[in-house]
């Protein structure tokens, strides 16, 4: 069976690929995608009032890692 990529991967891709090459827009548009659902995961894990100051702290993270994703089409998993 063949998966083809849904298309939001693939603009996840393109941003990740402008992020690293500095453009913080592009970060931006990868964090307004993806924030909603880490906010969700950390709501089952920590108590509500720390989960919006952990979703920065996770995308500060992610930020300074970005270099290091070999799969750029990973990046929201």
């Amino acid at each position: 069976m063949t998966v083809w990529p849904v298309p939001e991967t693939r603009e996840d891709e393109a941003l990740v690929c402008a992020a690293r090459g500095g453009d913080r827009s592009a970060f931006g548009l990868l964090y307004q995608r993806h924030a909603r659902m880490v906010h969700g995961i950390l709501l089952c894990r920590v108590p509500p009032q720390e989960a919006d100051d952990l979703v920065q702290e996770v995308f500060l993270l992610a930020l300074s890692h970005l270099h290091s994703l070999r799969d750029v089409s990973r990046f929201g998993t």
